[in-house]
């Protein structure tokens, strides 16, 4: 969440706490649940120790996620929403 409010001088994406609330709160919540459910069916259909590999990839999007958010710096709430 720093990275996200922190101002672009110090490297941050400079969002405002009514944005990353947003984002968080809203947007995040809503794919959390999204996400649950398909690792739920992904594992009920390929059973656990099949599907872990593909699940501990999954887990690591976000740091890829972020790395881009640092290299490009968006300025778009939506874009920053849709990357997060």
């Amino acid at each position: 969440p720093l990275f996200l409010l922190d101002p672009t001088s110090a490297g941050g994406l400079g969002m405002d706490n009514e944005s990353l609330g947003h984002i968080n709160g809203t947007v995040g919540t809503l794919t959390f649940i999204a996400g649950a459910f398909l690792g739920g069916f992904l594992v009920a259909k390929r059973t656990l120790p099949r599907s872990f590999f593909t699940l501990a990839l999954v887990l690591n999007i976000p740091h890829l996620t972020y790395f881009y958010l640092a290299q490009t710096m968006p300025t778009d709430t939506v874009t920053i929403a849709v990357i997060v």
